[in-house]
């Protein structure tokens, strides 16, 4: 039986704790222990741990409030000396997983010999499940990778080839922990497995740190929002922090275009070498295609 570590970042997360924990130690197949990193709770989110982790094989230490993002990362850091432990997996404090999502996500890890697993949700926005909508994990080109996030990290198990990784170096910027964690994976060489199939059930509520759109006029309002008012500094520090951590795995063609996506880099003509590519990569879709080109000229990315 695969021995396992789940990472879970909590802040004030008594409402859904106990259900989210509960669904994690009911996994089949596989030896489970999870580690907690509290983020600065005020509410009774420790008090419950607490009391569940006379039942189940819970750690838990306690950290400055860092954000999610960073608060994931501290835990990956926690975790990287545990030779024990085969596989990781990061968790969120309010969802439901089913009770195979771990076993079926190293099942595809080992089939693929990849290092990465990342998953779909079933995204759901009431508590008796009937309003629910699949979100489907994609892994995009290299290309298109730095320019948005297609993942979620709660549906994420690896190997320790990622947290050895990812532990190279600490960055001073983060979009979101799953966004720079997929985006070291595919610019340091390391293999992805995408799922279509969610065996994650999302919980959407007022107090999600990170949400998602779900309706057709949310996921409008949310794109026409993104092109608007996109902070253009995402990529360009993002694309500054792999430089500066990863440079050694780097190949040529994907150093070229992080430094031209780095504005600190200060290279001459960096609009026109921008959209450069949009004439000669693949994109997704022609929505992605024209967002480029639109983000491109009017100084977005």
């Amino acid at each position: 039986m695969e021995k396992i570590l789940v990472l879970m970042s909590v802040y004030n997360g008594e409402k859904y704790i106990k259900e989210q924990i509960e669904s994690i130690f009911s996994q089949n197949n596989v030896s489970v222990t999870l580690l907690i990193r509290d983020d600065g709770s005020s509410d009774q989110t420790l008090d419950i741990v607490d009391s569940l982790s006379r039942i189940y094989n819970i750690d838990v230490y306690n950290g400055d409030n860092k954000g999610s993002a960073f608060s994931f990362l501290d835990l990956m850091s926690a975790a990287n000396n545990k030779l024990e432990y085969q596989y990781f997996a990061l968790s969120d404090q309010d969802d439901i997983w089913q009770n195979n999502k771990l076993s079926h996500a190293i099942e595809m890890l080992k089939k693929t010999h990849s290092d990465l697993y990342v998953g779909s949700l079933d995204a759901f926005w009431n508590e008796d499940l009937s309003t629910h909508k699949v979100i489907e994990g994609r892994v995009y080109s290299n290309f298109e990778a730095m320019l948005r996030n297609s993942v979620a990290g709660c549906t994420m198990v690896f190997t320790g080839n990622v947290l050895n990784r990812i532990s190279v170096y600490k960055p001073r910027y983060i979009e979101m922990h799953d966004s720079w964690i997929l985006r070291v994976c595919q610019y340091t060489g390391l293999k992805i497995v995408a799922d279509k199939t969610p065996y994650i059930r999302y919980r959407i509520h007022g107090n999600n740190v990170c949400g998602a759109s779900i309706t057709p006029y949310q996921k409008v309002r949310a794109h026409i929002a993104n092109l608007l008012y996109h902070d253009p500094k995402i990529a360009s520090k993002t694309a500054h922090e792999l430089l500066s951590g990863y440079n050694q795995y780097l190949q040529n063609d994907e150093k070229k275009y992080l430094v031209i996506l780095d504005r600190e880099s200060n290279i001459p003509g960096r609009k026109y070498k921008l959209l450069k590519y949009y004439r000669t990569e693949k994109f997704s879709n022609r929505s992605r295609k024209f967002d480029f080109f639109f983000e491109t000229v009017f100084g977005k990315v």
